[in-house]
């Protein structure tokens, strides 16, 4: 609608005619918003869903594994059994220090002593 012709009519008309474009473009954003909201919402559930989907994907493998290594054929066993083999440990023995000499006849005759026992 047309402004009215007076100047303080006109001047209202513009003032309320502002405002309301101000308050549409508000509403509009606030719409954008909640839609922005809803999508990453939605976004979210479907994550969230793939998440578990996996997991329990994975879940399932891992009983499908076990159970074909438990209770599979010997064809199945023989593969896990070369795939994974276990480390085997090597065992050096220390060199011992040779004995030093005698020094006298005496000493050589005679027990060496020993040395007493810590005490705690």
């Amino acid at each position: 609608p047309p402004p009215p012709a007076d100047s303080e009519s006109a001047e209202v008309y513009l003032t309320l005619t502002e405002l309301l474009q101000e308050i549409q473009e508000t509403v509009q954003e606030a719409q954008n918003s909640e839609q922005g909201v809803q999508q990453v919402t939605a976004l979210k559930t479907q994550m969230q869903a793939a998440v578990a989907a996996a997991a329990q994907q994975e879940e399932e493998q891992e009983v499908e594994a076990s159970t074909t290594n438990a209770f599979g054929s010997a064809a199945a066993a023989a593969v896990s059994a070369t795939a994974v083999q276990p480390t085997t440990m090597m065992v050096r023995k220390k060199k011992r220090k040779p004995a030093p000499p005698p020094a006298k006849e005496e000493d050589a005759k005679q027990p060496a002593l020993k040395k007493p026992a810590p005490t705690e």
